[in-house]
């Protein structure tokens, strides 16, 4: 009996994460109405942000390799 039970629980948890699926699925529509220019351009702004990201870590790791340095000599 345990077992059934446990079997229509776990069927009501897929039914819900069903209707979570749904509501995903109008994200991805309203995603595709875009053009392809405008897809094309948050790519690129994506990965114009995540360059600068990583050059400003760069940046930073570098002065801070430089700073060591400059100690080390002194």
């Amino acid at each position: 009996m345990n077992s059934a039970t446990k079997t229509r629980s776990s069927t009501n948890q897929d039914k819900d994460s069903e209707v979570s699926d749904d509501s995903s699925a109008s994200t991805s529509t309203e995603t595709s109405s875009q053009t392809d220019d405008e897809i094309d351009q948050e790519y690129q702004k994506r990965k114009a942000m995540e360059l600068a990201k990583i050059q400003g870590l760069l940046r930073s790791t570098l002065k801070s390799i430089m700073v060591i340095n400059t100690h080390k000599k002194s």
